[in-house]
């Protein structure tokens, strides 16, 4: 404590002296808003951090400094990219990602405080209940249930991870079940007290502050293989990485960092800023050079498409990656051989050909007579030679008839067998064929999804000004013919126009408002708008509706293919929004959503790429 005061009043010092170089009032307006990590809740995060807000606005006055806290981490890395505050407060790794992808700064490392003493280092602490004596060590974890506090939590989740791995457990592959506390510390804690899963992994102190408020009793849980280290008052499993850092956007002008470093370096300890954040005061940012090689090492945040994978990680992490990209392969190979002995064959007519051409051409002269008969069989080889490149031409549609066939029989026999032996089936049989048929079905329409998308990818762009008032129009007429007991509600947006490709933007607007229609089925008074806004100079368009909506947790997986985040009650493939993004990216925009459950869906797009 005494070490940590002496380093935070030097620092202050500094800070003081370096506040003295001129500042411009012209260079903000009067609100500064500091973007944060809300890791236990937005009610939480607003009660320990707006006093901290609240100091800066009083030391610096010609400003007002305003939290906006976000729960979801991805939600603030997007926020961060499109620079909606000035300042971020976030856990390490997040800080790291942010550096490497949008260029901020570290200004300040918080100096945490508990028991009156100060740490500027935290990790995990991987524990369990006090009465599971079967779980002793990190071995004793494989076949259990595990819960993180989100998939893109640092000592929530990432740094466990870390540590399970050097200890040769792939939560991944070992556990039986893995989940996660929707970024919320306190869910975790009581999951495991509550039995819902075996164990599960929190940042350190946060054991010691649930119990210091009395939300828990420590002795009820059980630290599996914690490391003593001297100094450090927490419970931990895993090696401690600096704390969290307080850094500056691209955007904001150096200047204005400095005041406000200068401002948090000198916080007293005992201030009400301090108390409410439960810290002692503010370093010079830390070296996250460890944090950049964890996130390295488990290819994790801007490292996930980087990296060497193994077999085995492949097919763990990857599996319906590693099936869809084995499917294609098996498809290529066969048009590969069967492209080759067309080209065999082709070549073989060829060479005959020419050989023939040759002999006649050489005896000419000699058989004159025969000339007509000549050019007769020349006639017939040059036919066979177009005949052979329609074939090859052609080969790539017939594939597509070859994969339907055997599905058009599989569900044609089922439904024939469906029909005739109804009353000779059990109940449970008449569902397995129930079962098959659906399936059969679902997977032809897969299989027209996945050609749809592969045409989308390499058909060409033919661009002009298309009328996207009008393609609505006409689809929501279609989708009303098809329901026409339905009542919705429809606000088109009139004379809409955008310039791009025709065909392929009335297949965006068709998967879109299909999903609008679908999932809208069972809500009362449903409504789906259509229409286009300004933003920042920019033109989006969108398409929105008061469905069921989905948890915006898991927005990254919603354009991925195969990606379903609703029940089987609504049909799909999953391909649509997948082929939705690709008409969007082909045109050189962006499309993004936004959403909660139970109150509708809204994506939103743009058709080009924005100028700066």
């Amino acid at each position: 404590m005494r070490i940590y005061s002496r380093a935070i009043k030097l620092v202050a010092l500094c800070g003081f002296l370096s506040g003295l170089v001129p500042y411009s009032d012209s260079l903000y307006g009067k609100e500064i808003k500091i973007g944060l990590r809300a890791h236990r809740g937005a009610e939480i995060g607003m009660q320990k951090w707006q006093p901290t807000a609240d100091f800066l606005s009083a030391n610096l006055p010609q400003h007002t400094f305003t939290i906006v806290p976000y729960e979801i981490n991805s939600l603030l890395n997007q926020a961060v990219s499109r620079a909606e505050f000035d300042f971020v407060l976030t856990n390490p790794a997040s800080h790291v990602e942010q550096k490497i992808r949008y260029g901020v700064s570290a200004i300040a490392t918080l100096v945490n405080e508990i028991n009156g003493q100060g740490y500027n280092r935290f990790g995990s602490v991987i524990f369990t209940r006090a009465d599971r004596n079967d779980i002793n060590s990190f071995q004793d974890l494989a076949g259990k249930s595990f819960m993180g506090v989100d998939e893109e939590g640092f000592g929530g989740w990432r740094v466990a991870w870390l540590e399970l791995l050097r200890h040769h457990i792939d939560p991944y592959r070992d556990f039986n079940l893995l989940s996660f506390g929707g970024g919320i510390q306190q869910t975790v804690v009581y999951a495991v007290r509550d039995g819902k899963v075996d164990a599960g992994s929190v940042r350190t102190d946060m054991l010691e502050r649930m119990a210091q408020n009395g939300e828990i009793q420590l002795d009820r849980f059980k630290v599996i293989e914690p490391k003593p280290v001297n100094g450090f008052g927490f419970y931990h499993s895993t090696p401690l990485y600096p704390e969290w850092p307080f850094a500056k956007l691209s955007h904001t002008p150096d200047e204005l960092a400095k005041k406000v470093a200068s401002v948090l370096y000198s916080i007293p300890a005992n201030s009400p800023a301090a108390t409410a954040g439960n810290y002692i005061g503010w370093i010079l940012p830390q070296d996250y050079g460890p944090v950049d090689d964890l996130l390295k090492e488990l290819h994790a945040g801007p490292y996930l498409a980087t990296g060497e994978f193994t077999w085995k990680q492949l097919v763990t992490h990857y599996w319906q990656h590693t099936l869809l990209l084995l499917l294609a392969l098996s498809a290529t190979l066969a048009v590969a051989y069967h492209t080759n002995r067309s080209n065999r064959r082709l070549k073989t007519v060829k060479t005959e050909l020419e050989s023939e051409i040759e002999i006649r051409q050489t005896v000419q002269a000699e058989l004159e007579n025969h000339q007509k008969q000549l050019e007769q069989t020349v006639n017939e080889r040059t036919a066979a030679l177009a005949a052979s490149n329609k074939e090859l031409e052609s080969y790539s549609y017939s594939i597509a008839h070859d994969l339907r066939s055997p599905l058009r029989s599989i569900i044609g026999f089922s439904q024939i067998l469906e029909e005739d032996a109804t009353s000779r089936l059990t109940s449970e049989e008449s569902e397995s064929l129930r079962r098959i048929i659906s399936a059969g079905k679902h997977m032809a329409n897969l299989i027209d999804d996945i050609l749809e998308l592969s045409r989308i990818t390499r058909s060409p762009l033919t661009k002009s000004t298309v009328d996207l008032s009008a393609i609505a129009l006409t689809l929501i007429n279609s989708l009303q013919q098809l329901e026409p007991e339905r009542k919705v509600n429809w606000l088109i947006q009139e004379s809409m126009t955008a310039n791009g490709d025709n065909h392929l933007l009335t297949i965006l607007l068709q998967n879109l408002l299909d999903n609008a229609w679908k999932f809208t089925r069972y809500t009362d008074n449903p409504r789906i708008e259509v229409g286009k806004e300004t933003n920042s100079g920019e033109t989006v368009f969108y398409v929105r509706d008061n469905g069921v909506g989905l948890d915006m947790q898991f927005v990254g997986k919603i354009f991925m293919p195969f990606q379903r985040l609703h029940s089987d009650e609504f049909e799909g493939t999953g391909i649509g929004l997948s082929t939705v993004q690709r008409v969007v990216q082909r045109h050189g925009g962006k499309i993004w959503v936004e959403s909660a459950p139970d109150q509708g869906t809204a994506f939103y797009f743009t058709l080009t790429a924005k100028t700066q």
